[in-house]
């Protein structure tokens, strides 16, 4: 039986011990507390789109290197960072961006592919990208992107370079930008594959994007051999100045090290403070595509030269200790057959050649060739191209010489083949040019490359 008067009882009890606390919370404290909430709510959505479109400038200005040897000035150019860099005394702190989960977007065997939709290949209707497996030809799309991804005032010329992309899937694509096509200028677009509905960055009057470790993206700005260096966070260290000449050839996963690279006639190391370090000893090198591979052992180089003489030039590919001094002659070209690639193989000893021997009606034999010594040679694969042929990619190379798969197409970064499992070849696009894929990378970092 429900009782009332127990209940009224209860009640009016009650509201005599509410009405005897203090109320501590007014109006004003309420107003302040909700103010508080919403800037931190602000601050949150700004610190996510900084992290989402890696767009934190990074301090370190070093050079790319366009060849061994070559030598510039380092220099340091702080970017500006696009995160507020102080906050009103009245706001909250600003929270630390939410830090990028670094997954791959697939195995290593697997290929990262971007194609260009549409039938005008100079402002695509859209962009695909997707993880290829070459040995089954299993292909799953990972986002597209809207051909107005482009700014209005720029396209794709060709020639641009190659695009790329991280580990966790930013991809960094070259292009032209200008108001007509005579005042022209090279830019980078970066885009996330994981938040394909978030606007690009553009790195306007940049080229040659590099990913490294960590997503961080090394480019090069136009009209000078500076490099700068972007990241996807804020509070990245500013390294300080080196005044000594230094060139960058490649990433470094080495500890301490973060460039290799070269200052006069030495191979070398650069640290996170801008300091060179010369050694023949190398620490392992940054492959995000596999082939990033600077010198062999004993800082070895390969370089192809011609020499003129009373019959005619001569192309060779030779292997230096230093410049000048040769130690061996890899390749010589013919009548027949020209080289269209060369890279040192796994073990920094040996080497891997592609050779074209030209062909009829637009295309070309292509071989790939492991060469152990400058005069024996096996064949890894053959295949036909319609351009001279480039090594985009080696997934793994377990044997040296042996790569597990390869990835072969054109020097603007376009993938016509894959070769694998000893000889075996997948054709991705032997069609023009500008309607075959370009090789972004794998889907997984390789091993870093270390002969030593």
């Amino acid at each position: 039986m429900h009782d009332r008067t127990i209940e009224e009882r209860l009640r009016t009890s009650l509201r005599s011990e509410a009405d005897a606390l203090p109320l501590t919370i007014t109006a004003d404290e309420l107003g302040r507390r909700l103010l508080i909430r919403r800037r931190e709510r602000r601050d949150r959505r700004v610190g996510w789109l900084a992290a989402g479109i890696a767009a934190i400038a990074a301090g370190t200005v070093l050079t790319l290197a366009l060849g061994p040897f070559r030598t510039v000035d380092v220099a340091i150019t702080p970017l500006p960072s696009l995160l507020p860099t102080s906050a009103p005394s009245t706001a909250s702190p600003s929270p630390e961006p939410t830090p990028r989960v670094i997954d791959p977007l697939g195995s290593v065997r697997e290929a990262v592919l971007l194609r260009a939709i549409g039938s005008d290949h100079h402002r695509p209707d859209s962009f695909e990208v997707s993880v290829f497996d070459p040995v089954t030809s299993a292909s799953r799309i990972v986002a597209t992107f809207p051909g107005t991804i482009l700014p209005t005032d720029g396209w794709l010329e060709g020639g641009e370079g190659r695009p790329t992309i991280s580990l966790s899937g930013y991809v960094a694509l070259p292009f032209t930008r200008g108001p007509n096509a005579d005042e022209t200028h090279l830019s980078v677009l970066v885009v996330d594959v994981r938040s394909p509905e978030m606007a690009p960055l553009i790195l306007d009057r940049y080229s040659q994007p590099m990913w490294g470790p960590s997503e961080h993206l090394a480019v090069q700005h136009a009209g000078s051999s500076q490099v700068e260096v972007y990241e996807s966070r804020s509070g990245f260290h500013q390294p300080a100045g080196n005044p000594d000449p230094v060139s960058v050839v490649a990433w470094s996963t080495g500890e301490g090290t973060r460039f290799i690279g070269t200052r006069d006639d030495a191979w070398g190391t650069v640290d996170f403070e801008g300091e060179f370090t010369p050694t023949s000893d190398l620490p392992p090198t940054f492959a995000r595509t596999g082939v990033a591979r600077p010198t062999g052992v004993a800082g070895h180089t390969l370089g192809m030269g011609c020499d003129a003489g009373p019959t005619g030039g001569e192309c060779v590919l030779v292997e230096s200790r230093a410049p000048g001094d040769h130690v061996a002659v890899w390749h010589r070209d013919s009548e027949g057959t020209v080289l269209g690639d060369h890279l040192w193989a796994v073990d920094g000893r040996t080497v891997l050649l592609l050779l074209d021997y030209g062909g009829d009606q637009g295309r070309q034999r292509v071989e790939f060739v492991h060469a152990s010594e400058p005069e024996s040679r096996s064949i890894i694969g053959t295949v036909d191209l319609p351009t001279s042929g480039a090594i985009l990619g080696i997934a793994s190379e377990p044997v040296p010489g042996q790569p597990s798969v390869a990835a072969i197409g054109d020097h603007d970064g376009r993938v016509y083949a894959f070769i694998y499992d000893g000889g075996v070849v997948r054709s991705v696009g032997n069609t023009p040019s500008n309607l075959t894929p370009w090789f972004l990378g794998w889907a997984d970092d390789p091993e870093p490359y270390d002969p030593d």
